[in-house]
Formats: structure tokens, sequence, C-alpha cells
């Protein structure tokens, strides 16, 4: 089988054009169809017009996928005929749109299979599988100015895959028609390389997690659900009509024991809350506590929230190790491992209306300064490894209309969608994890 790969080409680009033919010299699984690229102010949209008219050729051609590679991929030593052939079979029973042989950046995966694994956002199109059910999808899509393809064709699909290791990189020629940030000689090389890191790391971590949880349930501490009080802190900055907020969000639930920390005139002094969360910390290690919870005005409970939920959670966290566990975040975040199906590993938390802190990271908390614009929350999630967000969302920060100290994070109900898309991203990398089990 020889399969119809699109090589796109500027004209005017010769060392491209024979750095990439070089590629496919003596490679007969391809039927290598050098492609003039649409030449265009808008560099991606000349690159957009481009992969259109290829999709309208594959159209007609009645194919069932297509390779478009563009005029600087390399194939590293991971690729072989054989391999790829087996993979793009394999990508068909999974109802592939696309497979990528190798991506610059990403932000979430899932592993499928050993060299195969689905993406939820990606760059990097040197060497793209398109299959024919995404044809049409790829057709008919509006493309603006400010779009790019790697984006733009990420955003149109939820059946995305690519191979690691990866099967084709990018060549550094020093300059670069469509992306300018990735002139600069070595940029590119570093992009692959951090993204194939990023990777590796993340499948450690899975199975790490793993290893973790088979050993620690011998030694689980099960809570008494009856008797268990949660130390529950909780910072008030103001105004009274917020601190309302928070104390009706607190009625009928007895599983807390509140503390109330007035922060009066505190509210961006972030040198003071690390002062209170150290102090809170000390507390907790003198007193042999496994976690505290640490709550701030802007916090409501979201309807998924009971105590049985935030319990599990809590003895699950144990189970892993956990450092910290948030009970919701904004969509700021790159990566997650779904870990059961109330928790999922997390690789930043920015939002700190509602904490739960382990024993684990008390010591390194005691031992950490911080530097005041980077800020108490930002510290504690790069001084914790082990994050965990909460599935479903037991917490999100409410946006209170004309409140002057959220006004500068929180117009128009930017911070209540950030939440709810941060959800919608967890929803569906749980939904494929389970899917791919």
């Amino acid at each position: 089988m020889r399969i119809d790969t699109y090589i796109i080409n500027l004209e005017h680009r010769s060392d491209r054009r024979i750095h990439v033919l070089r590629e496919f010299e003596k490679r007969n699984e391809f039927n290598a169809i050098l492609t003039k690229a649409h030449e265009d102010k808008n560099g991606s949209l000349g690159l957009w017009k481009t992969i259109t008219s290829i999709v309208s050729e594959a159209i007609y051609n009645q194919v069932e996928f297509i390779i478009i590679c563009e005029d600087d991929h390399v194939f590293t030593t991971d690729y072989s005929r054989e391999n790829l052939l087996e993979q793009i079979e394999f990508a068909k029973s999974q109802n592939a749109d696309i497979l990528l042989g190798g991506i610059s950046w990403f932000q979430n995966m899932i592993r499928v299979s050993e060299t195969f694994y689905w993406v939820e956002k990606f760059s990097g199109m040197q060497f793209a599988i398109i299959f024919k059910n995404f044809f049409e999808t790829i057709l008919h899509t509006d493309f603006g100015p400010k779009d790019s393809s790697d984006y733009k064709i990420s955003s149109l699909s939820t059946n995305k895959f690519f191979l690691h290791p990866f099967i084709s990189i990018q060549k550094e020629f020093g300059y670069s028609d469509v992306t300018e940030r990735n002139a600069p000689f070595g940029r590119v090389s570093a992009l692959f390389e951090h993204s194939a890191q990023a990777v590796r790391h993340l499948n450690n971590l899975n199975k790490s997690y793993l290893l973790c949880s088979n050993e620690r349930k011998k030694h689980l501490r099960h809570f008494d659900q009856k008797r268990a009080s949660l130390p529950l802190f909780t910072i008030i900055y103001g105004p009274l009509y917020q601190v309302s907020q928070i104390q009706n969000e607190l009625i009928g639930k007895p599983e807390f024991c509140v503390s109330w920390i007035d922060g009066t005139g505190k509210i961006d002094d972030e040198l003071w809350l690390w002062d209170q969360i150290k102090n809170i910390t000390e507390n907790a290690l003198k007193n042999d506590d496994d976690f505290f919870i640490l709550c701030d005005q802007t916090h409501v409970f979201t309807p998924e929230y009971s105590k049985l939920l935030l319990m599990k959670q809590i003895e699950e966290s144990l189970l892993y190790g956990v450092e910290i566990l948030s009970g919701g975040t904004m969509n700021l975040f790159n990566h997650s491992i779904p870990l059961s199906k109330s928790i999922l590993w997390i690789d930043q938390i920015v939002s700190g209306q509602f904490l739960v802190i382990f024993k684990p990271l008390y010591k390194q908390i005691l031992s950490t300064s911080i530097d005041k614009e980077m800020g108490a929350i930002v510290t504690l999630s790069e001084i914790a490894s082990h994050k965990m967000i909460s599935f479903p969302f037991i917490s999100k920060r409410k946006y209170v209309k004309n409140d002057e100290h959220l006004s500068k994070f929180d117009f128009a109900g930017v911070i209540a969608k950030s939440f709810d898309d941060a959800m919608k991203r967890l929803v569906l990398i749980n939904s494929k994890k389970e899917s791919y089990k």
C-alpha cells in the first residue's frame, strides 16, 4: 500500500524542498505529492488554504486517509514502515480523526496502548494522518486571520491521537514562514524535546500512583463517618455581605469544625496570608493532624458537594500520598491524570477558595518563604508535587457583582466561566479514560 502524502512547500523555499524530498527517498510506502503552498501575507491563512485544497482533492479521490506533511518534517530513528501501517489500522479501530507523528506542545493525554495516545489539544502538524471522517469538518470550517492550523484542527475534534516515541519532528532552518517565534535556532528542537519529556513524566506519574495506591491500601486509615470532624480555617477579608455568604454556606454542615481568621484590610497582602498558612500548619503538625482545610470567603459549595463525597476524596488522597486537594479550579491547568472516579492529579492549582492540605506538605510549607509577587496559592502549587482536584468540583468561587476586591479578577463572569470550562475539560478527560480502559 502506498499512502498519498501531500508535502507542502512554498515555491521559493528550495532548501526545505530538497530536505523533505530526501526524507522520503527510498520509502516506497509513500506516494509523495509535492504540493505548492498558497502564498499569503498571513502565513497561517496560506497554510490553511493549502490544507483545505488538499482535503478537497482527497474527497474527490475517495481515499480512506491521507498524510499532510510540512517541509520541515524529519523522520526519527523510531520510524518504521511496519509500525506506521500498524498504528494507522489501530487508529481506524479507535475512530480517529487525526493521528500525529510527533507534537511540539500538548494539553492532557491518555495512554491507549504502548505507543498510541489520545490528546486533548496539540500543536505540531509536520506529519499528520487525516482520516476521511474528518475531511468534511476541515473543509467547512471558518478560519480567521488570527487562527493557526494546528490549534484550529485541534479544536475541531475530540478524537485526536499521537504516537510516542515520536516518529516525526521538525528540522531547524533558522526561520519560519508561519510562526515567527519558532525562527531562532534551537527553539523547535527544544519544544519537541520538552513535549517528549512531558509524555514520559506523565507516564511515570501514572505508574507511580498505581504502585503507591496498591501499597498504601494495606495501611489506609478509614474515617468514622459519624464522628469525623474536619478542621476548616476560613479567612474573612470583608465586606459584610460576603461574610454572610460564607456563613450561610456552612449552615447545616456539622462535619466542619470552623475557625475564623480576620483578614480585614489584608485582601492583597500575600505575605500576611502565607504567615496565616504557616501558623495553621505549625499547629496541625503539633497536633499530628493528617490534614486541614483552608477556605476563604469567596467559596461556595457546588450542588455536587456532600459530606460523603468529601470524606471519600480525603481517604483517596491519603491513599495516594497527596499533598493538596483542591475543591475546584479555574481553567488554567495543562495536564491531569484521572486516578479514580472522584479525584484527578493536576499539574497546577491557581484557585485557593477551598484547599485540603495534607501532612506530607507541612514541613515544606514551614521551610518556604514566598515572593509576594508570586502569591501564597501559587507558592503552595509550586512546592507540592502531588496535587489533586475534586471530581466533580465541590467548590467554586462565587462572582459577586460590584465587589471591589474581585472586580480586577472577575468582570462579566470570567471566573464563573473559567470554572465551568475547567469542569468540561475534566469531564471529557475522565470519559476518555473510561473508554480507553
